[in-house]
């Protein structure tokens, strides 16, 4: 941020400030909490995975009651206002969403919180999850798939295979492990076919908006190599710089679908991609020290969620999830095992 910060005239918006503050600090925050709290954390996100869940799951029924429980707290700056779309929430959306401003959203941080519990309870050696954790990852599973986000395929099939690869050898455990993933794979083929039926369906919005916004990116040699500065795609999108003309929407975006994209285009190919090529390096030493296979989960999950699913920086769980391999990692090395 400070690096293209430096290349551009405009201030920074408060927004992207704040919204850069709080990824970093989700972070820290997975990275310290790892190294403080050690598997006491994994029980720390079931409990926030499946309170969230429980949640989502009160809020499927209310949609289809007619009403959006405490409607009027869903204000916050940068996002879609929830009130104010609500006709179209209850009569043709009735997908839960949670304490999240929309159903992708909600999702996406699911899948990484319970990734991250798996790798922290795999990694200090528990073959066995605390109930609390076992009921976060069914509670989980459902709400993922009552979502209806295209996501859910990618992040069910990741949670199945990531619990296939770190449980324990015996045959018990093995048969559990494969009729999960037969759940899984059934969740992710319900979801495809309410997703398919839908006029709306926002994946291919979500795909054009990223590869108008990499047109755009890859135009100028300065915008390449540093980035359009903190909050330069959104205003570049609001003047209509961002030529969208030849592409075919659903609905025209107002701004590119996608965290990690976002990262490199605003920050440009020096800053953005080694911060990328960082996270992404976290993520799989993190997740192989489980288990390859773990590990492949891991960095297909985040990739999907943060690159063609959440299009919000603010989504803690992209940057907290890479922040705890860190902390693995750091663990390992400090144990004198590495």
């Amino acid at each position: 941020m400070a690096i293209t910060t430096l290349f551009f005239d405009t201030p920074l918006p408060p927004t992207a400030a704040v919204t850069w503050l709080g990824a970093a600090g989700a972070f820290a925050a997975g990275a310290v909490g790892v190294l403080c709290m050690r598997d006491k954390l994994a029980s720390l996100l079931a409990w926030l995975v499946l309170l969230t869940s429980l949640f989502g799951f009160f809020q499927y029924f209310a949609l289809r009651a007619g009403f959006i429980p405490f409607v009027e707290l869903y204000r916050a700056p940068g996002y879609a206002s929830v009130e104010a779309n609500a006709p179209a929430i209850l009569l043709y959306i009735r997908r839960p969403f949670a304490q999240f401003p929309e159903p992708s959203f909600m999702a996406g941080s699911l899948t990484l919180a319970v990734l991250a519990m798996l790798l922290i309870a795999r990694y200090f050696g528990r073959t066995r999850l605390r109930r609390v954790e076992k009921a976060a990852v069914l509670a989980g599973a459902i709400v993922i798939v009552l979502s209806e986000s295209g996501s859910a395929v990618a992040g069910l099939g990741a949670i199945a295979v990531a619990l296939l690869a770190s449980s324990a050898r015996s045959i018990g455990a093995q048969i559990r492990a494969a009729l999960l993933i037969v759940l899984a794979a059934a969740g992710a083929i319900w979801v495809i076919e309410q997703r398919s039926s839908i006029l709306n369906f926002s994946w291919g919005d979500r795909m054009m908006s990223i590869i108008a916004s990499a047109q755009f990116w890859a135009s100028d040699i300065q915008t390449f190599l540093f980035g359009l500065g903190r909050g330069g795609l959104t205003a570049a999108y609001s003047s209509g710089r961002v030529d969208v003309s030849g592409f075919q929407f659903t609905q025209q975006p107002p701004d590119v679908f996608s965290a990690i994209g976002r990262v490199l285009f605003e920050s440009g190919l020096f800053a953005g991609g080694a911060v990328l090529l960082i996270l992404v390096l976290l993520i799989v030493r993190g997740g192989a020290l489980v288990a390859p296979l773990f590990s492949v989960a891991m960095i297909t999950a985040w990739l999907v969620v943060g690159g063609i699913t959440i299009s919000y920086e603010s989504a803690a769980f992209i940057w907290l999830l890479p922040g705890v391999c860190m902390g693995v990692i750091a663990v390992r090395r400090g144990s004198g095992n590495e």
